[in-house]
């Protein structure tokens, strides 16, 4: 997740979750998301989504790895923040590599499938942490491995109510302090605090919330039992500074955004 300092107009950014290792590590022992449950690996939740790991490059050497979510889309598309794969991350570089790691348990090596991507689309109207366009697509060079399935994207817009609560899944941090790093995909319900034209905000709490490394991951509404995507984590709004990071409201993508329909319907 990034961060929004509202009012002030500052972006402080929290970054996904970085980690300096050529390869993805396993080392840790703690979940994602902060507060929530463990996401059962044959849910169709979590079957749609993906860890993204990107890594910067500096004459053949890793400079920099950051940990990200993702959201299958369609069998060979991705969807996950912009903010994630833009390479803005103060460091020098001359390449950028993307993978995605297919598998709610991350801990075991074997438990997973690691492919790279072959692109990574931007949204060209991308321009800051936590803008309605921070979206990006990766592809795939073949159809996602079964189990995986894409996500259905929510039509019924107009139906979402202030209040009701969201299934919002990542492989975030699930602690800022001490900063305990995910070993497996997590799930947390959040009301939604906020409907506007090309965004939405979730009300977080100190006890349950997203936090860095859950950006990209995906947002669903239930209908009858039946996760509907509805957008993507992409930053975290300060209402009061004097708060510590992850413990208060949150913007999502709007899918049903006209800009954001026409960026992925190519990818649908």
């Amino acid at each position: 997740m990034k961060r929004i300092i509202v009012f002030l107009t500052l972006i402080l950014s929290v970054g996904c979750n970085e980690a300096p290792h050529e390869s993805i590590s396993f080392e840790d022992t703690n979940g994602s998301i902060i507060g929530g449950i463990r996401e059962d690996a044959a849910s169709l939740a979590a079957r749609s989504t993906v860890y993204v790991v990107i890594g910067l490059y500096k004459n053949g050497k890793i400079v920099h790895e950051s940990r990200c979510s993702g959201v299958l889309i369609s069998k060979r598309a991705i969807l996950t923040a912009a903010h994630c794969v833009d390479g803005n991350d103060g460091v020098d570089y001359d390449k950028l590599k993307t993978v995605v790691a297919f598998g709610a348990d991350i801990s075991v090596p074997s438990n997973i499938t690691v492919w790279a991507t072959s692109e990574v689309k931007i949204h060209p109207d991308y321009s800051k942490t936590g803008d309605p366009h921070d979206l990006a697509v990766l592809t795939i060079a073949k159809d996602a491995p079964a189990p995986f399935v894409p996500a259905k994207i929510f039509t019924d817009f107009r139906s979402l109510e202030l209040g009701e609560r969201l299934h919002v899944l990542g492989y975030g941090l699930s602690s800022i302090n001490p900063r305990t790093k995910p070993t497996y995909l997590k799930s947390v319900f959040l009301p939604l605090a906020g409907i506007l034209h090309n965004s939405f905000e979730v009300r977080g709490t100190a006890e349950e919330n997203v936090c860095g490394g859950d950006s990209g991951g995906p947002v669903f509404v239930l209908r009858d039992g039946k996760p509907y995507l509805i957008g993507t984590s992409v930053a975290e709004i300060l209402i009061d500074d004097r708060l510590p990071l992850c413990t208060q409201r949150a913007v999502i993508t709007n899918l049903d955004y006209v800009k954001v329909k026409d960026f992925i319907g190519p990818f649908l």
